[in-house]
């Protein structure tokens, strides 16, 4: 039998390798031991080994073209990966450009920013090198303008925005400010004669972390320039200046609106307090964190009943009213005696501006009213102050000038009445009130009415009714008066 010698075309790879694929396939089936086809081609009989030397060479050049193919295979791919990457380093450069201008643009806008915060404190800095008139700034005469307005009832919108900015830099500044102690409101009203010693009886606290805000309420005197010299002199004093004359309520109220200290106290210019004042009030409000300090004091000039507290003793809830009505026939409501937390004074001064127009008399039983209301302790301290002082305007009215003195007392009816009205407004925004002491209060207003009547006309006959609305030793003292000069002595 003449063995078969099968040449495939060496030209195609392909075809090649598929016969060998299939033969080795099929002696694995058979457990035939297949080395190569060249093993397969050496066992037929009769072959020759020039026959196995062709067939070799010929697989050798497939082998070759093969490889060849695969190297070519090998260089398109790697071109067509070349591409790819090319290509995606071409999007890279577009993204990177596009990033860049992004950048740039990122860039601009900070570098905008850093100018607008180069502005910002080139302003600021010229803001602080202005110089301060009596140390006033700015800001504070704004919210002083506003505080003003607010009581005239002319406060308009562009003001409202200027204090929401106010608002915003004192949150800022408080911050890293540390506040002081205490805030001592001064009103001025022509008091020159009495300004030197109140301002030096300040100036000389053994307390030394103090502010004083002095309020200019448009005296006609001398007495502004007396403080505006003790200003240069020491940097706690700071001057405001009311656009009309408020009266003593709302000048307070425009004082403390600024205040920044821990607790407020009132002092009038024309009275004077004791060296220790601020640091034994204040020592007593931190420890006993108070909402009110009531202390001792002293009238030089003339007679007025003041409570005297007889030791350190603290008040809550219903006993604060014996703080003014610590008897029956007694009646202490003043201001100028205490030492008040400023947050309470804050709450009080937004109820009386809102409700209260300008009042000339009986300011403190008003105000005493509210912040009655409004606390829920005092202490107070033996120690006697406060120096009240009696001036021109106090001394008692003679026959000379009895016409000018009718024309007064019928002016001081008319004041008693519009603080009978603000009573019974501030009686409805702290409702439910103490309707005992709103009684008590509306009383003394009644009382001070018909003793103002008596100085106008009939005398002899309204104190008579003033003693059936509050009984009092004082208004027989006075009848008696009058009786003993016939007419000549009247109060």
């Amino acid at each position: 039998m003449k063995s078969r010698l099968i040449i495939l075309d060496p030209n195609n790879a392909q075809d090649l390798r598929k016969p060998a694929l299939s033969l080795s396939s099929r002696a694995l089936k058979k457990g035939a031991a297949i080395h190569s086809p060249y093993s397969v081609i050496a066992s037929k009989r009769g072959s020759d080994c020039a026959a196995i030397h062709s067939l070799e060479s010929s697989f050798a050049k497939v082998d070759s073209r093969a490889r060849a193919v695969d190297s070519m295979d090998c260089r398109a791919t790697a071109s067509a990966v070349s591409r790819n990457d090319d290509k995606n380093a071409a999007n890279k450069k577009v993204d990177s450009r596009i990033f860049d201008k992004n950048a740039q643009n990122v860039v601009s806008q900070n570098a905008a920013r850093r100018q607008d915060f180069a502005i910002f404190d080139k302003n600021a800095k010229n803001v602080s090198k202005q110089p301060k008139d009596s140390r006033i700034c700015d800001d504070k005469s704004l919210l002083c303008e506003c505080v003003q307005g607010r009581i005239l009832g002319v406060c308009n919108c562009s003001t409202r925005e200027a204090i929401k900015d106010l608002s915003r830099k004192a949150e800022s500044t408080s911050q890293a400010a540390t506040p002081p102690n205490i805030s001592i409101i001064v009103p001025v009203f022509n008091t020159q004669p009495y300004i030197t010693r109140c301002l030096q009886s300040l100036i000389t606290q053994t307390l030394r972390d103090i502010e004083i805000i002095i309020v200019d309420d448009c005296g006609s005197d001398g007495a502004m320039e007396i403080a505006r010299s003790f200003a240069t002199r020491d940097p706690r004093i700071h001057i405001l200046r009311n656009p009309t004359n408020l009266g003593l309520l709302h000048t307070r109220c425009v004082g403390a609106s600024l205040a920044q200290g821990e607790y407020i106290l009132y002092v009038d210019s024309d009275d004077y307090i004791k060296p220790n004042l601020c640091e034994l009030a204040y020592k007593s409000a931190s420890q006993s964190q108070a909402d009110m300090v009531v202390f001792g004091s002293e009238c030089k000039g003339f007679y007025r009943y003041v409570y005297q507290p007889k030791g350190s003793m603290i008040y809550t809830g219903s006993a604060l009213s014996k703080l003014i009505f610590p008897t029956r026939s007694k009646f202490s409501p003043y201001l100028w005696n205490k030492l008040y937390k400023r947050e309470l004074i804050a709450r009080a001064d937004s109820i009386i501006s809102r409700v209260a127009g300008p009042i000339t008399l009986a300011e403190d039983l008003l105000k005493a009213f509210v912040l009655l209301h409004l606390s829920s302790t005092a202490i107070t301290l033996p120690e006697k102050l406060y120096i009240y002082c009696a001036n021109a305007s106090s001394s008692t009215s003679s026959c000379k000038d009895r016409a000018q003195s009718r024309a007064k007392a019928l002016e001081d009816i008319g004041a008693y009445g519009k603080v009978a009205e603000a009573l019974a407004l501030c009686a409805r925004e702290l409702a439910p009130c103490d309707r005992e002491l709103y009684g008590k209060l509306d009383k003394i207003l009644r009382y001070l009415v018909l003793c103002k009547k008596a100085q106008a006309s009939h005398y002899v006959k309204n104190m008579c009714a003033s003693l059936f609305v509050w009984f009092r030793i004082e208004s027989l003292a006075k009848i008696l008066l009058y009786l003993l000069s016939f007419g000549k002595i009247v109060r």
